[in-house]
This record gives structure tokens, C-alpha cells and sequence, in this order.
């Protein structure tokens, strides 16, 4: 049988996981078809720009495409080519853009993992001056050194430092701890802007191995009335979690808005997106 493509080799296979394989050196190359997917993405971006305008945010004046094109470039002559365990390519987008739009004066992580979405979120800052705190649990041995990035060994709502947060500090969550827990802390720091990740619904917990329960898509789902049981089975285990009434009333209580990052999958089909939501907090 015969196909009808033809084929070269152009470099060696990654050695790589296979999830970052999917994520590295997988693009399209004739330029139209590259810019073409460049404009799907900004237009996401638009959109997604629009939305938050209407939450009050001040997006500043940067061009979707040239946003695109500059995380483009920017992710790569990333450090690690493997950031299996953390962030891939599409929320490491949403998180560049935001930081470029926003310029938050402060941006405290809780997750640092091999700091990849630090150094993008330190590249999205250089212009702003942003100051960026990183902390974690435990120091990943391939954690990439950065001179712009403040690494920081424990959970970050344990710093003294940062018991009062600037109004435009931005606290980026993914450490698996619960979203209504963290951004409680958030909140009562003064903090009223917080990107989540592993933002999963009742009906997808099973996707992920610490699913950060209850999430904002479960704290915000209307559907969702009462205590019961949420129980999700994955590689032959038996999870089980308590949804409660109350844990969502207090939700409510914390979350003025909340907005899901656009899913990309469809413009590239790399590494699966994972939902990641914006969250302003109320004041």
C-alpha cells in the first residue's frame, strides 16, 4: 500500500515522556498553514480578552497575534523540552498572555516543579518588572535556575512575606491542594486574582491523579445541589470525595468571577489541554 506523503528525516526522535513528545517538534512548516493556525489561536485570545474587559480587567493594548507569535518563539528556546508532571504548551500559553496583559506587580506560584512555567512567566514579565515568587514542597532536581525567579521551599501561605497582597498580585495554583482551601488563603491575603489549573467538573475528576477537590468548576456548577458522594475510579483505584452544600456556598462567597480558559486542542492537536481558569475573587 502506498501513501501519499513523502518522508525525511530531519533529526533524531526526542527522548522524551510521551506526553512531551506530543508537545515537541510537532508543527506545522509550510508558513500559510503555520500562520493560519497562529490566527485560530489569536482569535481565542481575542475573545477570551473581551471577556475578561467585561470583568473589569484592564487588558492593556497587546496585539492577539503578535502575543501568539512571541509565545511561539519564547517556548521554543525553553530550558526543558520535558515538562512531563507539569504544564504544557496550551496553558503555558494562557498563562504567558495573561502575564503579558496583565502585569501584575507580583506573581506567586504554588507549584514550582521544574519552574518551566516560571521562566515563561518571568519572560512574559521582563517588560513590566514583575517581581515572581515560586514556592514548592519539595526542590525537583531539574529545576531550571533562574536569576528572575525567587524559588522558595515550603507553601507559600505559610510566608510571612505575604500575608498583605497587592490588589494586581497575581497567585498561579497548581499543587494539588484544594481550590476552595487556596483560595480562601487567597482571598484573606487580599489577593483578587488567581490563575487555577487542574480545573476539572464533578464528571472528569478521574483525568487527573490529585484532582485539587472541591475545584471552581465544581464550586461554581449550579447543577451541583446538596452533600453526596463524587466517587471516580482510576488506574485501579477507588477515589471518593465529599461535595457539601456548604463547601460551595463558601465558593460562592470568595469567587466574583471565574473564566475558563479557551481548550486549543482543536488548533494543533498536541498535548491534551488541561482546564485552566482565571478567577477574581471578591473584594
Amino acid at each position: 500500500m502506498s501513501v501519499a506523503y513523502t518522508v525525511e528525516r530531519i533529526g533524531p526522535r526526542p527522548s522524551v515522556g510521551e506526553k512531551a513528545r506530543r508537545d515537541f517538534d510537532r508543527a506545522p512548516v509550510t508558513p500559510w498553514l503555520k500562520r493560519r493556525q497562529e490566527e485560530d489561536i489569536a482569535s481565542r485570545l481575542a475573545e477570551l480578552v473581551e471577556r475578561l474587559a467585561l470583568c473589569g480587567l484592564d487588558m492593556g493594548s497587546l496585539n492577539a497575534l503578535s502575543a501568539v507569535t512571541e509565545f511561539e518563539a519564547t517556548y521554543a528556546a525553553r530550558p526543558t523540552l520535558d515538562n512531563e508532571g507539569g504544564m504544557m504548551r496550551y496553558n503555558a500559553f494562557w498563562l504567558f498572555a495573561l502575564v503579558r496583559m496583565l502585569r501584575p506587580s507580583l506573581i506567586i506560584e504554588s507549584g514550582t516543579w521544574k519552574g518551566l512555567s516560571s521562566w515563561l512567566m518571568a519572560e512574559a514579565g521582563s517588560g513590566s518588572g514583575a517581581r515572581l515568587v515560586s514556592f514548592d514542597i519539595a526542590e525537583h532536581p531539574e529545576r531550571i535556575e533562574n536569576d528572575r525567579v525567587e524559588y522558595r521551599l515550603g507553601d507559600w501561605s505559610e510566608d510571612p512575606e505575604f500575608r498583605d497582597l497587592p490588589p494586581d498580585a497575581l497567585v498561579v495554583l497548581d499543587d494539588h491542594i484544594p481550590h476552595l482551601r487556596r483560595l480562601g488563603e487567597v482571598h484573606a491575603r487580599g489577593g483578587r486574582l488567581a490563575f487555577v489549573d487542574d480545573d476539572y467538573p464533578a464528571t472528569a475528576l478521574h483525568a487527573t491523579g490529585s484532582p485539587p477537590v472541591p475545584t471552581v468548576a465544581m464550586l461554581t456548577d449550579e447543577r451541583l445541589t446538596g452533600d453526596f458522594e463524587c466517587a471516580w475510579r482510576r488506574d485501579g483505584k477507588l477515589y471518593r470525595h465529599l461535595s457539601t452544600e456548604a463547601d460551595r456556598s463558601a465558593g460562592r462567597g470568595l469567587i466574583a468571577w471565574s473564566e475558563p480558559m479557551p481548550d486549543l486542542t482543536r488548533t494543533g492537536y498536541l498535548a491534551q489541554q488541561g482546564p485552566a481558569t482565571l478567577v477574581g475573587l471578591r473584594g
